[in-house]
């Protein structure tokens, strides 16, 4: 929070009102202000609840986000402002002689969650039964744009990590395997609360959403053909055995060469047990897996299985 503060002292024209502020020999004393947003432009924050402790007073801001105590003791205290939105703040006011004081006040706003993913994935694989993950994405949007970081934290399971910002994505993003979450298997975290938390750049925390685990998928779904650095045309047709975990999902397909993935095909059907490409493969290498993908994204992989495009001769 930002304060502008100005005072005035006596004025020379004659006060004779006890409950004039200007009075000299008036108890009384005058606390006004203004409170605004942080962010620029400024904007008026009407509706902003002001409380004065000594003489418990309250009030709230206008529609211009004027406030004014009049007739207040001159006894130093905290002045604590609420808008909702917007973080808590508060003023330590010295009177300090003075007959009138005039606060300007700015508020920071509270960042806000505009979406939370905990999802799970297992990826099947030779050489060790599986590799389990838990993937944190939280979309957040800050009208001060001041966030500095942001973490996800669970008590349980003594975590704290914190997540990278993905500028494709607009999101702040973390893969965490088991070793992160000290747990043994990833059913360990369904029903458990994970925290987001944004720090700003003040170093203030907030916690803006929570989010569990509502699956793991651990059924496996098998290939069948093209393996095994099979050989097939350029729009080549991949099968796997009929998949049924007992839940809603769909199937996604992806292909990869050594360089990464080339393509990917989301929303097949849940009947699904093939799919033919449309546009041709260059000649190489490939591998390709099949993912089932829950209605909370939790995802399970295919073991992958090689091919080779024809007219690529391999070296």
């Amino acid at each position: 929070m930002i304060i502008a503060m100005s005072l005035c002292a006596a004025c020379s024209a004659p006060r004779n009102n006890p409950f004039d502020p200007q009075n000299r020999r008036s108890p009384y004393v005058t606390l006004e202000g203004r409170v605004q947003t942080q962010s620029l432009p400024r904007a008026a924050l009407g509706g902003a609840a002001m409380f004065w402790k000594n003489g418990n007073r309250l009030l709230q801001t206008n529609g211009q986000g004027f406030f004014r105590f009049e007739n207040l003791m001159p006894e130093n205290d905290w002045l604590h402002i609420e808008k909702s939105g917007y973080k808590k703040d508060s003023v330590f006011v010295l009177w300090g002689g003075n007959k009138q004081i005039a606060l300007d006040i700015f508020l920071n706003a509270m960042p806000v969650m505009e979406s939370l993913l905990l999802s799970t994935e297992i990826l099947h694989q030779y050489f060790s039964n599986q590799e389990a993950r838990l993937v944190v994405k939280a979309g957040i949007s800050d009208r001060d744009n001041d966030v500095d970081s942001v973490f996800v934290k669970s008590e349980k399971f003594g975590l704290r990590k914190a997540l990278d910002y993905d500028v494709d994505d607009k999101s702040y993003i973390a893969t965490l395997k088991l070793f992160d979450l000290k747990v043994n298997d990833l059913e360990e975290l369904i029903g458990e609360d994970f925290l987001i938390l944004v720090k700003d750049r003040v170093a203030d925390e907030i916690v803006v959403g929570k989010s569990g685990v509502k699956r793991v998928i651990q059924d496996e779904i098998e290939f069948e053909s093209p393996a095994g650095d099979q050989q097939v045309s350029s729009t080549p047709t991949f099968t796997w055995k009929r998949f049924r975990p007992g839940f809603p999902f769909t199937f996604t397909l992806e292909i990869f060469t050594f360089e990464g993935l080339v393509f990917q095909k989301n929303g097949l059907p849940p009947e699904s047990i093939s799919y033919t490409m449309e546009t041709p493969l260059a000649p190489g290498e490939y591998l390709w897996v099949v993912w089932c993908v829950d209605e909370f994204q939790n995802r399970s992989r295919s073991k992958p299985a090689s091919f080779i495009v024809e007219q690529y001769q391999k070296k």
